[in-house]
């Protein structure tokens, strides 16, 4: 076993500033089976600015964006893994049986295990958890990847549009509290179509060609994160949140069940996601309303989002538990 700190993780991949979300990655030597453990501490103040991922959960308690943690397995995994040759990336395309289990808390020194489970057809399989300090789950999911060379990364032609473009009935902006989350983590703007029998809705988001992450994912080749797209369906539930309370007084913790797919300005899928349950805090006295996912059957990338891109985030097959 060998451990490795910051400045060796940035030789196997090429996040930086606040997306170097790791802090130490150990190498698990299994024989054929590749494994590793990670660490990972966050807390008001750290000197990379990572602490642009915490949100304010209750008055007093801050805690990791909950999409963010699957962002921390990714790079665990490629880091244990052996990392990614200098000429390329290695690209999220699907998310499988993510569960959310507890709170990533601010200050709280975090571990991970990760497996690579095989490579199928130039596709790898890796399996990872998240650990609290003391031992408990905080989360866990499968993940999909495949390796590509930076001169092969162009945006690449548009397909002529398959679906329809997203409906559009009213539009809402989205009432972004810095109290919650930086202003910059929202991934949504507007609320732009609800079905009369809450069903479905969808909203609009434009990824700044300023925004903050663009320089450390990734430098040269700015593309949004990719669970920055599972962000924008936790907001577009906080979108819906607003309206009911709005509409219909709606308040307290609940919880909703949903599919949802992004779209590009052109109605041409970027993300599917299948099997999504968020929960709701709106209005209640001791957390700051907000809306969280605590599991998602299966996410699947399609295409990446590019600043100056325009998305619309679908929730469909909505159901109030």
């Amino acid at each position: 076993m060998s451990t490795i700190y910051r400045a060796e993780i940035e030789e196997k991949i090429p996040h930086r500033y606040e997306n170097l979300l790791l802090d130490s990655v150990t190498r698990v030597d299994n024989g054929a089976v590749l494994s590793g453990e990670f660490s990972l501490q966050l807390s008001v103040g750290d000197d990379l600015g990572r602490d642009l991922f915490l949100k304010q959960k209750t008055r007093t308690l801050k805690t990791l964006i909950t999409p963010v943690i699957m962002e921390i397995l990714a790079l665990g995994s490629i880091v244990s893994c052996g990392g990614v040759p200098h000429d390329c990336f290695l690209f999220y395309t699907g998310i499988k049986d993510f569960i959310f289990c507890r709170d990533f808390e601010a200050g709280d020194k975090i571990t991970g295990k990760v497996v690579q489970r095989g490579i199928k057809s130039g596709f790898y399989q890796y399996r990872g958890e998240m650990l609290s300090s003391s031992g408990d789950l905080i989360a866990s999911g499968d993940m999909t990847a495949f390796l590509i060379k930076k001169s092969d990364f162009v945006q690449p032609q548009r397909p002529e549009t398959t679906t329809q473009p997203p409906l559009k009935s009213c539009f809402i902006p989205l009432v972004k509290s810095p109290q919650l989350k930086d202003l910059s983590l929202y991934a949504i703007d507007t609320l732009v179509h609800v079905e009369d029998d809450l069903s479905s809705l969808t909203c609009m988001y434009t990824y700044p060609t300023t925004h903050r992450l663009i320089r450390g994912h990734f430098p040269d080749y700015a593309v949004m994160m990719g669970v920055m797209q599972m962000m924008s369906i936790e907001d577009a539930g906080l979108a819906l949140s607003q309206y009911l309370y709005k509409k219909k007084n709606k308040s307290g913790i609940y919880s909703v069940t949903c599919n949802a797919a992004i779209y590009d300005a052109l109605g041409v899928l970027v993300s599917d996601i299948r099997n999504c349950t968020l929960r709701v805090y709106s209005h209640d006295s001791e957390y700051v309303n907000q809306v969280e996912m605590v599991s998602a059957g299966r996410v699947s990338f399609k295409k990446g989002v590019r600043p100056g891109d325009t998305i619309y985030t679908c929730l469909s097959a909505i159901n109030f538990l």
